[in-house]
């Protein structure tokens, strides 16, 4: 907390406080500050590795940290005899890391209880719900499902970061690589994620998926056409980009992204 102005352009000090009376055009120095100074608080992990491995522990740990999956609990009537037992809710956390990969946190049973449910999780944008791909119209007792989402296990450097439901009946996919050029040893390297068989057939059906932007509002074949056209003009960068980046996705010919280091790929799934 800064008492006093320190000149530095806001007219008015840095005390930031639980309550601040709204501005007036009449008040020279802003609104006035009264309660106990705001305290943030957060957790800090300290790791100590070679700088080769350094990558390797820290890129993971901070997932973790920073997407943890959120539990919450329900009655429902899923225990012998009919008695009244609880039931686990998972819903956000990233997909990838540490203990979610591939795990309940990638399909446990989501708020609202459906069976065979994903974790609708945005993490480009910070929103995380619950979204049911499969028919939500199963019996109350019906006992949850705990064998995830995932069919198989994303690659040590691939994380889910975004899988939600879009108003058309679509679905918006987010893969992230994890790590920098030269900073993970082999988890540097590009690698392939295959959409076909990536999520089990209970959770997720994909009939096709088509690449777009990252704000998912244009398809990507049409970017890289227009890059193409922008590299022909003289005076633009001669360099070759790396290969991942003018990589052509077609699920019709093969359902395999390539993912480079530090690279993040949207789809739009029709499932």
């Amino acid at each position: 907390r800064v008492l006093v102005d320190d000149n530095r352009g806001v007219a008015e000090p840095i005390d930031e406080t639980e309550t601040v009376a709204p501005y007036s055009p009449n008040t020279r120095r802003g609104g006035y500050k009264s309660g106990p100074g705001l305290v943030v608080r957060g957790t800090h992990a300290l790791t100590l590795e070679r700088p080769s491995t350094a990558a390797a522990i820290a890129r993971p740990l901070a997932d973790r940290l920073y997407a943890a999956p959120v539990l919450a609990f329900a009655w429902g009537r899923g225990a012998p005899g009919g008695e009244a037992g609880g039931a686990a809710l998972m819903s956000g956390g990233a997909v990838g890391s540490g203990a979610a990969r591939g795990g309940v946190a990638a399909g446990g049973v989501p708020a609202g209880g459906a069976v065979g449910g994903v974790p609708a999780t945005d993490h480009a944008t910070g929103a995380s719900g619950a979204v049911s791909l499969a028919p939500a119209s199963l019996p109350a007792a019906a006992a949850p499902d705990s064998g995830g989402a995932l069919a198989t296990p994303l690659p040590p450097n691939v994380q889910l970061m975004t899988l939600a439901p879009r108003a058309d009946g679509t679905v918006l996919l987010r893969l992230t690589h994890q790590f920098g050029l030269g900073e993970g040893g082999p988890l540097s390297a590009p690698v392939n994620v295959d959409l076909s068989t990536l999520f089990r057939p209970a959770a997720l059906r994909i009939k096709h998926a088509t690449e777009v932007s990252l704000t998912a509002n244009q398809d990507k074949a049409s970017i890289l056409r227009r890059r193409e056209r922008a590299l022909a003009w003289p005076g633009a960068e001669s360099a070759e980009p790396h290969p991942w980046r003018s990589a052509v996705f077609n699920y019709s010919v093969s359902p395999l992204v390539l993912l480079g280091p530090m690279e993040i790929k949207t789809f739009v799934l029709e499932v």
